[in-house]
Order: structure tokens, then sequence, then C-alpha cells
């Protein structure tokens, strides 16, 4: 009998060793599996595809509070850093906490809190400085050819 209960022990180890490994086998699949759906969500179209959700999701919040005329598409980011953005612009950003997002339409921009029933942090109108600045030089490059103009007009002709 003591040949027969040694057996047994010797099996015992060896039940243990195979399901360690089938365990670890298991566990090995459950982690790559859960890398691979990892690694498909975040490819560049799943990306944009989270990304258009959530600008709309946004954008429904925003025209549920606020009347927004359809002005294009707006630029929706964010905010990720909100002292990052006090820096530059601390009275528009004053207000702002993470997780709030920035609206940019083409005439106004727009912090907007989501989170809490969508509430309106902040809007300002866009003033781009790109079209005055065109507008003074188109005006600048005018007026020279209104001076040529009337010079040439006011000397009379020498063959006269």
């Amino acid at each position: 009998m003591t040949a027969d209960s040694h057996k047994k022990r010797t099996m015992k180890p060896a039940v243990w060793v195979v399901t360690i490994v089938i365990v670890s086998l298991l566990g090995l699949t459950g982690y790559f599996w859960n890398e691979a759906r990892q690694a498909r969500s975040q490819t560049p179209e799943a990306a944009q595809e989270r990304n258009s959700k959530e600008t709309e999701k946004v954008l429904t919040k925003l025209k549920s509070v606020l009347l927004v005329d359809d002005e294009g598409d707006p630029t929706v980011a964010r905010i990720d850093d909100p002292e990052k953005l006090k820096e530059d612009n601390p009275d528009f950003y004053k207000n702002a906490k993470k997780d709030d997002y920035i609206i940019v339409y083409k005439q106004r921009a727009i912090i907007f809190r989501s989170s809490d029933k969508g509430q309106i942090i902040n809007i300002a109108p866009i003033i781009n400085t790109g079209e005055i600045k065109g507008d003074k030089k188109a005006e600048n490059k005018e007026e020279p050819k209104k001076e040529e103009s009337t010079e040439k007009e006011a000397t009379p002709p020498a063959n006269e």
C-alpha cells in the first residue's frame, strides 16, 4: 500500500502543474485579446468616429441651451489644461475647468460645460485680425493709384 499512496502523491503535483499551465494560458489569451481590442479602438478611424459622436453630443446639448445659427461646422475641443489657456487669455478662460469644451464658430467662441446640465461659461466674438490688416492694406494700395490718377489729370498734355 505504500507504493499506491506514493503514486497518488506524485500525481497531485502533476495535476497542479497542468492546472497552473491552463490558467496561465487562459490569462495570457485574455490579456492579448484585450490588447488587440484596445489596438483596434486606437485606430484613426475609431478615434475619428468617437470624436464625431462626442462633438454631436456636445453640440446637441449646446443647441438646447443657446440659439445657434447654423454657421457651418464648428471646431470643438475639450479643455485638458485650463491653466495653460489662462496664461494666454486670462479674461476669456478665467472660469474654464478641465473637460469643458471650446466651440469655435466663424464669428464667436464659446466655452461650454456639458457636465453641469449644459452650462455656458463664456462667449466671445472672434475678430479676424488678418481681414482687418488685409482691408487696410487694400485701402493703402488703392490710395496711391488715386493720387497718381489725380496727378495725371491735373497735368495738362504737353502737345496742346
